[in-house]
């Protein structure tokens, strides 16, 4: 309850400082020892939810603070989107995709639909797509890009 009312901050200054921040919406209740962070981006809500840890960790919460944390969190999940990205590419031994596609496809390990990982769906399509090019006689390589 003492933390929740430091995220929170006089007159709700630093939970709308997290909000602006991030783009996303915290909800704070009754739970203990919990905020639900709510976003349609899962990007957004990675970002907010490393940023939170870290602010919760080190114990020192204020707007400044904040919007530091916030600017690391969203390089460090940057950074991850594009390693994921490249490690896509790598595993579905893809070349030649644009450093934006990269992006994109890292992106996707932050997305889920009906309970499936995007991202280690889009390979198991990537695979897929050039088994069944290999047995038409087709163009894997285009096949694999195109899964």
């Amino acid at each position: 309850d003492e933390m929740k009312g430091r995220i929170i901050g006089r007159q709700g200054r630093n939970i709308r400082a997290i909000e602006q921040a991030t783009g996303v919406d915290l909800v704070v209740d009754d739970t203990p020892e919990a905020i639900l962070i709510s976003s349609f981006d899962p990007v957004r809500r990675e970002v907010a939810r490393i940023a939170l840890s870290k602010l919760v960790a080190d114990g020192r919460i204020h707007p400044a603070r904040i919007e530091k944390e916030v600017e690391r969190a969203q390089q460090e999940v940057d950074h991850v989107i594009l390693e994921a990205g490249e490690q896509a590419l790598i595993e579905t031994n893809t070349q030649g995709l644009h450093r934006e596609i990269q992006k994109l496809i890292g992106r996707l390990k932050y997305r889920t639909s009906y309970g499936q990982n995007q991202y280690y769906h889009a390979m198991e399509t990537a695979y897929l797509a050039a088994v069944i090019a290999s047995e038409l006689h087709a163009d894997v390589k285009t096949a694999r890009m195109g899964g």
